[in-house]
């Protein structure tokens, strides 16, 4: 996916041709599926049809692979840090008692 693909998708949500822009996003995913900013368009394209619940679904896909989501928070090591701190935590717990 380039910039110029991007800017076709922006240009159909601002024109508010939501279908086209559905149509648009969905083909970029299929080359490059872990793009936040396609599915956030995707999403948005989706909730101005009305269909909140697979917006929903879509959101919270954009949420995992954007800037700062679980996929930068996994590739940074964040996951074995949260199941260190969370055995610390029980660790803890457990001798208070």
């Amino acid at each position: 996916m380039n910039a110029a693909d991007v800017t076709v998708i922006q240009d159909a949500l601002l024109r508010q041709k939501y279908p086209e822009a559905e149509r648009l996003a969905a083909a970029a995913l299929q080359l490059s599926r872990l793009d936040g900013q396609l599915w956030l368009m995707l999403g948005e394209a989706l909730l101005h049809q009305g269909f909140g619940h697979a917006a929903r679904a879509v959101f919270d896909r954009a949420w995992l692979f954007g800037p700062g989501g679980f996929l930068d928070h996994a590739r940074a090591g964040g996951a074995a840090k949260d199941a260190r701190w969370a055995r610390k935590k029980r660790h803890r717990g457990a001798a208070a008692r």
